[in-house]
């Protein structure tokens, strides 16, 4: 019997990718954050977006945190999953594309096509970390809690070096990197050795420094910090663990939570990709321009959510219709080429 995911766990990744489409509404699409806090025309506009981006630019850290947190495993199966996945946006997405702008593109379908190497940072990093889990993953399992003064150096590295002294040769990338990842995969795979001592604290204390956490940030723009929002700031990935931990704290079965969650990821690269995104950014931008900001505030709450059903309804059907195709080519190319579902 397979075991079931803990439906808190599982909440706290919808939140997840529900922050991930409000920190693109806010800042991204929306043309992106002022590059400084002009605290001599201050505005709603400006202090919403300020807040906004400070408490849920933690999106992505939250993400890895879950997988770093129960462990990745690299599977064929898991590697097939997201291929088909991403094939399944990809290639429809690109002749949508096609078929709006009435012209075709070979080379941009071949890209489309060619998924795992296409443009998407995210994609890339998740991947790699995939495959370097059996490394990370036996470091952790050999060494145990020792491992606690290498993490926090590790940690203390990529504060220093990049966001302190803006070193860019180490490669961070302000957390859009695989360094990155693997940094707060590991910070997860430690939270989990020591998950007995830290669930002692009242989980109020961790909401506390998620709030706390925010605050900070959203200072640290006023105060024209350039490395604010990124996700490699040492206040974004404390604020992330402190908004994570909470959710350990009670545990229980919803297949309704487990269902929805299981199609977060499509949710995430469906909204950002063409066309999606382009009328995305032309909705939000309608409000933004048109209305007041305190409206545009609830239509973004509403945009926000409609982003997230289509893409979970999107996904279901592909799952209902295609599954028994995709699981009968996967058992075959399996059979012949790999013989297990393990890669190491």
């Amino acid at each position: 019997m397979n075991k079931q995911r803990n439906s808190s766990v599982e909440l706290y990744r919808i939140l997840a990718t529900f922050l991930v489409i409000i920190v693109h509404l806010n800042g991204w699409l929306a043309g992106g954050m002022p590059e400084s806090f002009d605290i001599t025309h201050v505005s709603l506009k400006l202090v919403g977006q300020n807040l906004i981006e400070s408490y849920s630019s933690v999106c992505v850290n939250c993400f890895l945190i879950i997988s770093g947190y129960y462990g990745l495993k690299l599977k064929m199966r898991s590697i097939w999953n997201i291929y088909v996945l991403l094939i399944c946006i990809y290639i429809p997405f690109c002749i949508l594309n096609f078929v709006l702008i009435d012209s075709f593109s070979l080379k941009e379908f071949i890209s489309a096509s060619l998924v795992f190497s296409k443009e998407s940072y995210f994609v890339q990093c998740y991947l790699m970390l995939m495959f370097l889990s059996p490394i990370l993953n036996t470091f952790i399992d050999t060494y145990g809690r020792r491992v606690l003064k290498y993490i926090i150096l590790f940690f203390l590295i990529e504060c220093y070096f990049h966001c302190i002294r803006g070193n860019e040769s180490l490669g961070f990338n302000h957390g859009y990197s695989v360094l990155h990842f693997v940094l707060i995969y590991l910070m997860a795979r430690l939270l989990y050795l020591y998950r007995s001592e830290v669930m002692t604290v009242n989980s109020w204390y961790w909401i506390l420094g998620y709030i706390a956490g925010g605050l900070l940030i959203s200072l640290m723009y006023i105060s024209h910090i350039k490395w604010a929002f990124d996700y490699s700031n040492p206040i974004n990935i404390l604020s992330s663990f402190c908004l994570f931990i909470p959710f350990l704290y009670k545990k229980y079965v919803s297949y309704k939570i487990n269902w929805i969650a299981s199609s977060t990821f499509a949710v995430y690269i469906m909204h950002t990709y063409s066309p999606f995104v382009e009328a995305l950014r032309e909705i939000d931008n309608y409000f933004l321009n048109e209305y007041s900001y305190s409206f545009y505030l609830m239509m973004m709450v509403v945009i926000a959510i409609l982003v997230f059903v289509i893409c979970i309804i999107y996904d279901k059907i592909r799952i209902r219709i295609l599954s028994p195709i995709t699981d009968y080519i996967y058992e075959k190319l399996n059979n012949k080429f790999f013989k297990s579902n393990t890669l190491f």
